[in-house]
């Protein structure tokens, strides 16, 4: 109560048991002729009713209701993915992951946890930019041109055949529970890193900590990384070399389709009605082409956008595994990657564009000549383009074919070399023996 007693507080915390906790304590102070001890303890969901009376006895008509409402606190949410990486990775390897980490009361700290083959304790490893301030919202950014966060597996100094599990975990910013939240206990470090203990699995920890999805990895040599890669790109290329053809298709459709274009030009010419049979059969075929060719030629552009995709990861792969060099990298930006985008942000629009006065023309009952000859020249323009760039992916298949023979010659060596020395061991226990 206030000096006056015209003003009253009463300081409550709600928690989870607090339904059973107050009558207990409540009892206790009875049976003990003690005062109750604040903050009282309150169920998350609680109706409270005050009735007041003042000096001369008169009490309150109708108790003052309300009620307080409690909403759980939940962990952060880590929403996470990897960039250019796959599940088999060298022991070189920078894991890039990119990702958002949200939560009511803010983020306030943030990093990686890793653990190594099935070890039951991750190991913390701190973000190049971790959270400097408690943020709702933060995203994983090593730099403003790089919106990521890279994980070195070097140091950890993992042989082939290893396993690495990858994960990132989350602090939110809520203090209202912070005398009774676990810290992390401190221990010996053996790897160089940071000297606490990461929380639990996301199973096990406590509330406001969360950890995201967990990645894991097998250490592999780079020649069986690139063995890998080649196989991918040998489906990529059965891929493009299948749009090559259908674009090849596409093109011969509408050759045909121009020379009936010519003739359905030269029945109008003599005067033909046109409502004729001969001339409605002749725009109706046109028609029928031109939304085919519009639909093979934009399923083709979104197929050769994952081409160039996948080409793209399979750069960014080679990079972030330490298995790249300049002369590969060369071709693959400068005869693939380059040539693939310039079709696809260029040549495929303008055949596009084309195909579409195609029927616009049709439509409106005009000369479809014209646009029909400018798909045309586009699509040989593509078509040029991209059996080029078939014969720089083929050359790479060459490079890799190379590597995957090397790889035969340095394990038929080893064979030798260990039956040599079986050879050698037999021939000296021979020779002790007699």
């Amino acid at each position: 109560w206030s000096t006056n007693s015209k003003q009253v507080a009463l300081p409550f915390v709600l928690a989870p048991d607090g339904a059973t906790s107050l009558p207990e304590m409540i009892r206790a102070a009875a049976e003990t002729k003690q005062p109750l001890a604040f903050p009282l303890p309150l169920a998350p969901d609680s109706a409270i009713r005050i009735i007041l009376e003042d000096a001369d006895g008169i009490g309150s008509v109708t108790p003052a209701r309300f009620t307080i409402n409690g909403i759980v606190d939940q962990p952060p949410a880590v929403t996470t993915e990897l960039r250019g990486i796959g599940s088999s990775i060298t022991r070189k390897a920078r894991i890039p992951v990119a990702g958002t980490l949200t939560d009511d009361y803010g983020v306030t700290s943030a990093r990686f946890e890793y653990r190594v083959d099935d070890g039951q304790a991750w190991s913390p490893r701190e973000f190049q930019s971790p959270p400097k301030e408690s943020l709702r919202e933060f995203e994983l950014r090593r730099a403003e041109t790089e919106a990521f966060e890279r994980f070195d597996v070097l140091p950890l100094e993992l042989s082939i055949g290893r396993k690495l599990t990858l994960s990132v975990s989350a602090l939110d910013g809520c203090t209202v529970a912070e005398a009774r939240r676990p810290a992390f206990p401190a221990k010996a470090a053996a790897d160089g890193e940071s000297t606490e203990t990461p929380p639990p699995a996301s199973s096990e920890l406590p509330a406001h900590r969360a950890m995201g999805m967990k990645y894991s990895f097998t250490i592999v040599s780079e020649e069986e990384l690139l063995s890998m890669l080649y196989a991918r790109e040998i489906n990529i290329r059965k891929r493009f070399e299948q749009i090559i053809t259908e674009m090849k298709q596409a093109r011969q459709e509408l050759k045909t389709q121009r020379e009936k274009a010519d003739e359905a030009a030269k029945l109008k010419k003599d005067g033909t009605r046109a409502d004729a049979e001969p001339l409605v059969a002749l725009n109706q075929g046109l028609s029928a082409s031109a939304d085919r060719s519009l639909h093979a030629v934009r399923k083709n552009a979104v197929e050769t956008a994952g081409v160039e995709t996948s080409f793209v990861d399979i750069r960014e792969e080679l990079v972030n595994n330490a298995a790249d060099t300049p002369l590969m990298l060369e071709r693959l930006d400068d005869r693939i990657i380059a040539p693939l985008k310039k079709i696809n942000l260029a040549t495929y629009p303008a055949i596009d564009a084309a195909l579409g006065l195609f029927k616009l023309a049709l439509e409106k009952n005009t000369d479809p000549t014209g646009p029909m000859d400018d798909a045309i020249d586009s699509l040989d323009t593509a078509i040029q383009s991209m059996e080029q760039i078939l014969s720089e992916m083929r050359e790479l298949a060459k490079f890799h074919e190379v590597v995957e023979q090397l790889k035969a010659n340095i394990k038929a060596q080893q064979e030798l070399l260990e039956e040599t020395k079986r050879k050698r061991k037999e021939n000296a226990i021979k020779g002790l023996l007699e």
